[in-house]
């Protein structure tokens, strides 16, 4: 009777092995001469909410280190050293009515930008900045420099953004997904719908 068991344990075994090989045979691989593929990670494309439930892509939104968007003939020095220092805050806090790098507001960033790239002191507020600023006639076209001025809250103006040109602007957020020195597009929803006039100080 043991040596029974023993053979069958014998047989079972070899079965087995060959059922096992079989298999791995039967799977698909690489030919001869064909590199084994790789698995390559997917691209995810970055979306920026619009603070209304509505979600829109933020396509090639530029950087800090990428001048295509003020550093053309027609854009006077002034106004890309303007942009330049106001990119340098890119990623700084969101601290209502302050203005240093340790955080700002919206019109903390412009005060601050033009201060220190031009040695200009603009009025501190949203609204007084507004008045002081020079508005653009709607049939003129925003130059990398100029002011965006939006009404947020539903009671007049209240924010206020940086123009970088290909419709880009750089601006200090409260609220939202993304707070603080952030680069957003006038392609979204929200801002589309909020916007109120172009304006600026600069010649």
């Amino acid at each position: 009777m043991k040596h029974f068991f023993v053979a069958f344990f014998v047989i079972m075994s070899f079965v087995m092995s060959r059922i096992f090989t079989f298999c791995q045979s039967q799977q698909p691989g690489p030919t001869e001469g064909e590199p084994i593929p790789t698995i390559k990670p997917v691209a995810i494309e970055e979306t920026s909410e619009d603070g209304q439930g509505n979600t829109d892509a933020s396509t090639n939104l530029p950087t800090i280190t990428d001048p295509a968007m003020y550093n053309t003939e027609d854009v006077s020095n002034e106004r890309k050293v303007f942009v330049a220092k106001a990119l340098e805050y890119l990623g700084t806090p969101y601290k209502y009515a302050s203005t240093n790098a340790s955080g700002m507001d919206c019109s903390g960033l412009v005060y601050r930008s033009a201060l220190d790239a031009l040695d200009i002191k603009l009025p501190r507020s949203t609204k007084t900045l507004a008045e002081h600023c020079t508005r653009l006639l709607s049939s003129q076209e925003p130059q990398v420099g100029d002011l965006l001025f939006f009404n947020t809250t539903g009671s007049g103006i209240s924010h206020v953004g940086i123009y970088l040109g290909e419709k880009k602007f750089i601006h200090a957020a409260s609220s939202g997904p993304r707070i603080g020195v952030i680069i957003s597009s006038m392609t979204e929803t929200y801002y589309k719908n909020c916007f109120l006039f172009y304006a600026s100080f600069l010649k």
